[in-house]
């Protein structure tokens, strides 16, 4: 569908029909874009195992099946095999590599995602895996891993790569960029709230960390035009066993190739019979 033609609909919809705007807004928003699997990562693909889970959720693996894993986990409209520059270095340490399709993107099945529903599914994963090592997840698939964490899941150690802190200001740029009237932002709002079982505010790491056992790295581009840096400094401020990596000049999406942020990962989770946990911050230029 055009997307000024959607704006345009929901906007005027907002003004007389708040709860109905507030259903189309809820499926616009949930709704990813479906971009098709570079050839690169298709060659990744077929060096794995592609795996169904429960009939709808799909996976990737590499690697020793009894070897302690990393798992994959890509943002809005992506796929687990896009943070592909860390496999071999991974399987060099001795991981499994678990590269995951949330619901509604890349192999999985599905229309609409949500974070909750994002996170229902890598429980799923984690629980079919067994010991997980490690989470590296970027954007908004690092919100969904918050929540997966703070919710108990046997992880040992989290790596959240441009993630928001908290995910009420993408809600207010949506209606922003809809022009929803303030009804009808409010009813979408609420419709998304009672829909998940959420508030928006109950999925920001200020509430989510005092709950998260695990170690973490959070790693972020000051320059990053997508998320802003801020939402980095936050995460740490409250996520208290986890540590900052600053790289420098490689945006929001290219920094999952960049081979400082594929030295970052491999030196927090070290080799997989001798992990270890760090803490503090480092810069790299």
């Amino acid at each position: 569908m055009n997307p000024a033609l959607v704006r345009n609909s929901l906007s005027l919809l907002s003004y007389v029909a708040p709860p109905l705007a507030a259903r189309f807004a809820a499926r616009v928003f949930t709704t990813p874009r479906k971009i098709g699997r570079p050839d690169w990562e298709s060659k990744l693909v077929e060096r794995g195992k592609k795996q169904m889970l429960a009939g709808e959720i799909g996976i990737v693996r590499w690697g020793d099946s009894n070897a302690p894993a990393v798992m994959l986990v890509h943002g809005w409209a992506g796929r687990g095999t896009q943070l592909g520059f860390l496999l071999d270095p991974l399987l060099q340490l001795g991981y499994q590599v678990v590269a995951f399709d949330g619901p509604g993107h890349g192999f999985s099945k599905g229309h609409q995602t949500t974070i909750p529903m994002f996170s229902d599914a890598l429980m799923k994963v984690i629980e079919e895996i067994g010991e997980v090592r490690c989470i590296v997840a970027h954007s908004f698939g690092g919100s969904a891993t918050a929540l997966t964490l703070a919710r108990g899941a046997r992880v040992e150690s989290a790596v959240l790569v441009a993630v928001p802190a908290s995910i009420r200001w993408i809600f207010d740029n949506f209606c922003r960029r809809m022009k929803l009237s303030e009804r009808g932002a409010h009813a979408f709002v609420r419709y998304i709230e009672t829909w998940t079982g959420y508030g928006l505010d109950d999925l920001s790491i200020e509430k989510l960390a005092p709950k998260i056992k695990a170690s973490g790295l959070v790693v972020h581009d000051p320059e990053d035009k997508d998320v802003p840096f801020s939402n980095a400094e936050e995460i740490v401020q409250h996520w208290k066993k986890a540590r900052l990596v600053t790289l420098v000049g490689v945006g929001h999406r290219k920094i999952l190739k960049s081979s400082d942020f594929v030295r970052a990962v491999c030196d927090f989770v070290g080799p997989a019979q001798t992990a270890s946990k760090m803490s503090g911050s480092v810069t790299v230029d």
